[in-house]
């Protein structure tokens, strides 16, 4: 677990960087002046207020669209990340049918299993992301799992891709 802290920045400049695990053990471990928080569901409310923060905080949705985001939403049960990765892929729909699509999306990946959970969501995220982004993601699949990521390696990866412009600032 002593890898876990290498990521974490130790200047005092202002920036900050939230770690989630599932994992109490390497949470306490990689918290910095025990700033640990073990957190619980989220109330509807708390909830409603992620979900609309999630790119909807300044805009009225129409009634159609605000019954099924509070669908949505009740179906997340309180669990911040599914209500996060739900948001920002509905923020980006504009019909009533792939909302609703988003709710069945939801109700299957809540579960027990959290292993089946963040993979579901997961696969969510990434069937939702533009093909430049799942492009990029899928150059993960070339390292061996806990292994480290050279960034120059991934920038190569990505460069011989043609994503990539060879003139730009690689720093």
């Amino acid at each position: 677990m002593h890898d876990v802290r290498v990521c974490f920045p130790r200047e005092n400049n202002g920036g900050q960087i939230m770690m989630t695990s599932p994992n109490n053990e390497v949470a306490r471990y990689a918290a910095a002046e025990n700033l640990f928080l073990q957190m619980g569901l989220m109330s509807p409310v708390e909830s409603w207020n992620l979900f609309r923060s999630g790119g909807f905080a300044n805009e009225e949705l129409q009634s159609e669209f605000a019954t099924i985001a509070k669908q949505i939403e009740d179906k997340c049960h309180g669990l911040p990340l599914v209500i996060v990765v739900i948001s920002g892929i509905v923020k980006s729909k504009r019909t009533i049918k792939d909302w609703k699509n988003a709710a069945k999306d939801v109700k299957s990946s809540v579960t027990n299993d959290l292993d089946e959970q963040c993979a579901h969501l997961l696969g969510l995220s990434y069937n939702n992301s533009s093909n430049d982004l799942k492009a990029c993601l899928l150059h993960f699949r070339n390292f061996p799992e806990d292994s480290d990521i050279l960034v120059e390696k991934l920038v190569s990866l990505r460069m011989a891709e043609e994503f990539l412009k060879v003139e730009c600032d690689l720093q």
